[in-house]
């Protein structure tokens, strides 16, 4: 019987150490592949993935003839919103006999790491409160908020657990040690090792960290949300996307992904528009390597950490607990 090992996420929580550094010495010492070996399989995910994203269902199955790890964080969707849908996205394309793997990491640093990293590094510029919301104040057609009041970790796992046989769930903390991996696998002593000294040398994904670099982001954003008012005015926003086909049809050679590409163009509404000049904007100035030269030099360093509502805090150590539920068993 063909073996799956599905690792879904969540996000900020050492995968791209993975899949660059950790998974491929797994696949070359054990009897399973890494699909990054496997091109047609790496594009149907990524087609998919892309469709998952414009809400088309996915019907059919990946063609997997031996062992395989995949490892995508896009997988488990970053907005709990998308969760189920996503679920059974992933269920249709691997099966129910596919081994999922869910790492968890501390809900106040996952979440203090993604906005850092989502809204202020990649240019989705907007501040904590705008980005985090509750249930009354979502709209379910955005595609760059966070539904904080449906963020629980018990929830993302039952998910889970109603749709595959084997759902495994792993502390972040305790994947630089790679005893999971070594005894899953069932890899040698000295594999281990390699894959500590690889796990420990490797380069974390950057993001800003202090308060005065953040805060110097957001006053950006300010001042770039009022020049954004421009592509409020149709004609602004008609040349801006018929801008955006043709970069794509000169980036994208491959039809079916130019034609989904082009399908979510043609869906951007204003603020679609707005966050994408956000995100142009802080690259062709480079901002991050402005910023991260200064948080280099900087005398103030103390800690960026979001700053939210009582309410929302209230989600989030309820996250907190069942955090410390799960990773205490």
């Amino acid at each position: 019987m063909i073996k799956k090992f599905l690792h879904i996420g969540i996000g900020r929580c050492s995968n791209i150490t993975l899949i660059n550094k950790i998974y491929p010495i797994i696949g070359e010492n054990c009897n399973y592949k890494f699909y990054t070996s496997e091109k047609l399989i790496q594009n149907h995910i990524d087609k998919n993935y892309e469709k998952m994203k414009l809400g088309i269902n996915i019907n059919d199955c990946l063609d997997i003839r031996e062992n395989l790890i995949v490892s995508d964080e896009r997988l488990v969707g970053w907005n709990p919103f998308n969760w189920e849908k996503y679920a059974d996205s992933n269920l249709k394309m691997f099966g129910r006999d596919t081994t999922i793997l869910i790492v968890l990491r501390n809900p106040i640093d996952y979440l203090n790491s993604l906005y850092k990293n989502q809204c202020l590094l990649h240019g989705n510029l907007m501040t904590a409160d705008e980005y985090f919301l509750l249930n009354q104040d979502y709209n379910k057609n955005s595609k760059h908020t966070f539904n904080l009041e449906l963020f629980s970790y018990k929830k993302l796992i039952k998910i889970y657990e109603d749709r595959f046989r084997n759902v495994i769930i792993q502390d972040y903390k305790d994947l630089k040690k790679m005893k999971f991996f070594k005894d899953h696998f069932d890899l040698s002593d000295d594999i281990q090792k390699k894959l500590i000294i690889e796990y420990e040398n490797s380069k974390p994904n950057k993001s800003y960290d202090t308060v005065y670099i953040n805060n110097i982001t957001l006053i950006l954003y300010y001042f770039l949300k009022t020049f954004s008012h421009l592509f409020e005015l149709k004609i602004i926003r008609r040349i801006f996307l018929k801008y955006k086909v043709i970069s794509a049809q000169k980036r994208i050679k491959q039809k079916d992904l130019l034609d989904i590409e082009c399908i979510q163009i043609n869906r951007m509404d204003s603020d679609d528009i707005k966050l994408n000049f956000y995100r142009s904007f802080i690259k062709i100035i480079k901002w991050s390597k402005l910023m991260f030269f200064l948080e280099k030099y900087l005398k103030n360093n103390k800690k960026f950490k979001i700053s939210l509502s009582s309410k929302k805090n209230k989600v989030i150590q309820t996250c907190e607990n069942e955090y410390l539920e799960l990773t205490s068993k």
